[in-house]
């Protein structure tokens, strides 16, 4: 079922691409996006899915609300008020998310199926078992609209997206450093990463749990030791490498954007660009809690609107049709690489049947 999806969906950006300067393509992306939202909505089998059962069965015990998000608890306690049962509540939370989810990539991207196509290979399959999270990061995204244009707003649906999942509150460093006067400069960015990754890597444990317990005790089990963390490292550089090439083409035809690109998608563009960079500065937090990877997968879906935005302008003025389907067939590559070295290198593809299990568990086609 997961191969068969995604060749509909990787049809559909095809579609997308053909009809991309024509009205009609609207038509790919409610297909797509209907699709995603099946997925989302009925799915009945998940990896955390148990987890969540069992605290929408016990929300009315204490030990079970206080390690929660408001957010979470309060939806709980709507669909059992109103006597609804776990698929309700399962149902619930993917149209919270996928409607401001859908809304921010429409208004995004020029080609919002081929983000889709991207986003299903990585991270969608995460994100679908991680519901706070995924929904946390919708509300987030749909908060980055507002940026520009009512800050009470933007930062109202920020409140509220670490309210969905307290992981978000890492995202507040980043409004302190896009003020810092070297954050503009990616090779002295890159330097403190490197720099900053060498001191943790030699950093005891004993030292860095001293620190995470002094904020919460239980965040010390999600602390990495040096060897997982050299790992963790392993794992992020395809995002770093992503979000480097992004960063790098910015910089370089930065004048080019300008020009050409429509202003609906280019008054977005600095401050995407900024949240990429900062998302190559979270392999530091993963060190204290790795569960940040997370974040860091989510933010790749900016790069992946960037990467839109230069398929549908052209990647330079002196670009050609065949500079686009390279750019394509590079960032497919870039993302089955990374799927593969993620969920398959490292449990002989075992985890490719939870996956498939995963998508195949659906209450309207499973």
């Amino acid at each position: 079922m997961y191969y068969i999806i995604f060749l509909s969906i990787l049809s559909l950006c095809l579609f997308e691409s053909i009809f991309e300067r024509n009205k009609f393509k609207n038509v790919f992306f409610i297909i797509t996006g209907l699709l995603l939202f099946i997925i989302q909505s009925f799915n009945t089998w998940a990896p955390d899915l148990d987890a969540y059962k069992i605290q929408f069965n016990y929300i009315d015990k204490d030990f079970v609300r206080q390690l929660l998000e408001p957010v979470h608890v309060f939806l709980i306690e709507i669909v059992k008020n109103n006597s609804g049962h776990f698929n309700d509540f399962i149902f619930l939370y993917g149209v919270l998310i996928m409607i401001p989810f859908l809304y921010f990539i429409k208004k995004s991207s020029p080609l919002p199926v081929f983000v889709l196509s991207v986003f299903f290979i990585l991270p969608f399959f995460p994100d679908i078992t991680q519901i706070r999270n995924f929904l946390a990061f919708a509300v987030f995204f749909l908060a980055l609209r507002f940026f520009h244009t009512n800050k009470i707003i933007f930062y109202s649906l920020y409140v509220l997206s670490i309210f969905c999942h307290y992981s978000l509150l890492v995202m507040a460093v980043f409004f302190i450093f896009r003020k810092l006067p070297f954050y503009n400069n990616t090779r002295k960015n890159n330097l403190i990463i490197l720099i900053g990754v060498l001191i943790l890597i030699v950093t005891p444990k004993s030292i860095a749990s001293t620190i995470v317990v002094s904020v919460n005790a239980k965040y010390d089990s999600y602390l990495e030791g040096t060897n997982t963390y050299i790992g963790t490292i392993v794992l992020f550089l395809p995002f770093f490498i992503l979000n480097s090439f992004v960063l790098y083409h910015y910089r370089k035809n930065k004048d080019f954007i300008e020009n050409v690109v429509s202003d609906e998608y280019k008054k977005f563009i600095p401050l995407y660009i900024e949240l990429i960079t900062y998302a190559n500065y979270l392999i530091l937090f993963q060190y204290f809690i790795r569960d940040f990877s997370r974040i860091t997968m989510n933010l790749s879906v900016l790069s992946y609107i960037y990467l839109s935005i230069l398929l549908f302008y052209g990647y330079s003025k002196n670009s050609t049709k065949w500079t686009g389907l390279c750019l394509r067939y590079g960032i497919y590559t870039w993302a089955l690489f990374t799927f593969y070295i993620l969920f398959l290198l490292l449990n002989n593809g075992e985890y490719l049947k939870i996956i498939e299990n995963t998508f195949s568990s659906n209450r309207l086609y499973g």
